[in-house]
């Protein structure tokens, strides 16, 4: 059976059509209570609304580029600086991977073309 044929038996007949749905990105999510941290950002695609929610509270608010709210606190902003150093390590980190593996690759194309060429001169 065609997966996307509905069956053909009774029970089904009897439901409306379905409806039509299409999934996309809609932002990004961080959580921290597994990492010891009261703390939650959210950032929202479509509405460019950055939120920081610690212990349950909004302590920082942007849409847009326009700050909206803005409680500092020393103990909630350590853990964003905390978390930025992480992620500035990870991006420097990737980046030499990248890095590395754009080294690997052309290599390999430039193996490539020359067997290519030896090939089509006939040295072997």
């Amino acid at each position: 059976m065609d997966e996307r044929t509905r069956p053909s038996s009774e029970e089904w007949q009897e439901l409306p059509e379905g409806v039509n749905f299409s999934t996309r990105e809609i932002g990004y999510y961080f959580e921290g209570l597994n990492r010891g941290m009261h703390l939650e950002i959210k950032y929202e695609e479509y509405t460019s609304q950055l939120i920081v929610n610690y212990k349950g509270y909004i302590v920082y608010k942007e849409a847009k580029g326009d700050l909206l709210a803005y409680f500092p606190q020393e103990e909630w902003e350590a853990h964003i600086e905390k978390l930025y150093k992480e992620a500035k390590k990870k991006q420097i980190k990737n980046k030499e991977l990248e890095f590395e593996n754009s080294l690997k690759n052309n290599e390999k194309e430039k193996n490539n073309w020359l067997q290519k060429m030896r090939n089509k001169w006939g040295i072997t």
